[in-house]
């Protein structure tokens, strides 16, 4: 009978464990599209990252900051302070659209162009 008993509770810890509500402190995460950019004052090249996967729980400054690290190790070290990265876009085709209407808007003014490639790949 103990041994009944005992596993009778085991079972029932079990179940309450399994139908637990998430804790409040649980986020929910928004999956998106992102991109990068980085227009340096005074005129010069503006740079653009490729379009990537992300979501609402990413610190968008820690993906600025390795976005202007890359700049500055890669095409220019004044290339590297100031980038901006836009989104959270809810495909890839709207955050890929939005891309190419900065970038032309850029060329309109007279600035060169740059996709760089570069993409986020998480933390």
């Amino acid at each position: 009978m103990k041994r009944f008993t005992f596993l009778l509770l085991a079972a029932s810890a079990a179940c309450l464990a399994v139908a637990a509500p998430p804790t409040p402190s649980a986020k929910a995460q928004i999956p998106g599209w992102r991109y990068c950019s980085s227009a340096p004052s005074g005129g010069g090249n503006v740079y653009f990252s490729q379009v990537f996967a992300s979501d609402s729980s990413v610190y968008h400054v820690g993906v600025s900051n390795s976005f202007n690290s890359f700049l500055a190790a890669r095409y220019d070290r004044n290339a590297g302070s100031g980038a901006l990265c836009a989104g959270l876009y809810d495909s890839y085709q709207e955050a890929a659209d939005k891309l190419n209407d900065d970038a032309a808007q850029y060329r309109r003014a007279g600035r060169d162009v740059v996709f760089t490639r570069w993409s986020y790949s998480g933390d």
